[in-house]
């Protein structure tokens, strides 16, 4: 199993108060569809294909409770959460660093995933 993680800091708004927050995510060979963000310490399991489409898009991207849009400079990721609705934004250039990095290693159309390993990670969740 190959993974890849990184470490930036990011903002976060909910209702009119922005903070700073720690962003981490990691890609792992295992499932090499989705990142895993921690957000201020908040797991998200968000589509890699959805980060891959949203850092090209003004318009927000996804459907149900991540929505992915980017500016010039800023990834933007509208969550709906249990504790309420937030705005995430981070450097772009940063997740896209890391984004490459993770197709370099599993070109789209070529992602190979152990199912047994997947289920039995859900099912133990």
């Amino acid at each position: 199993m190959i993974t890849i993680s990184s470490q930036w800091v990011g903002e976060a708004t909910v209702d009119t108060v922005s903070v700073q927050i720690p962003i981490s995510a990691t890609w792992t060979s295992d499932d090499p569809l989705v990142l895993s963000c921690s957000l201020d310490g908040v797991k998200w399991v968000i589509g890699r294909d959805l980060i891959r489409q949203g850092l090209s898009s003004r318009s927000p991207l996804g459907e149900g409770d991540i929505r992915v849009s980017c500016s010039t400079t800023s990834l933007f990721l509208e969550l709906d959460g249990k504790g309420g609705d937030s705005l995430v934004w981070m450097p772009k250039e940063r997740m896209q660093g890391f984004l490459n990095k993770t197709y370099s290693l599993a070109p789209e159309g070529e992602e190979q995933m152990d199912m047994d390993s997947v289920i039995e990670r859900i099912l133990s969740s």
